[in-house]
């Protein structure tokens, strides 16, 4: 059971985390939090995460060109050259 400065705790919680950092403290976010991570796939998540903003914000567009971002004002079609 984990504990926190001498106090047990209950694991209360479950968070989704993605990456290496979900694999490679996920034992200590259990024994100092209390918390579990469970473990998403990178590409899944970054492919859910732009779905998202495409559907919610269908009328405005970032682009990175030349390592310089830009905002680009659509009618809701696709953005490109």
């Amino acid at each position: 059971m984990p504990t926190f400065r001498g106090i047990t705790v209950f694991i209360l919680h479950t968070w989704r985390a993605a990456g290496g950092g979900a694999h490679k403290y996920s034992e200590i976010f259990k024994e100092k939090l209390g918390v579990l991570l469970e473990k998403e796939d990178e590409m899944v998540c970054l492919v859910a995460g732009c779905n998202f903003f495409l559907k919610a914000i269908a009328h405005e567009a970032f682009m990175y060109e030349s390592g310089l971002p830009s905002f680009v004002p659509t009618n809701g079609g696709w953005v490109g050259h």
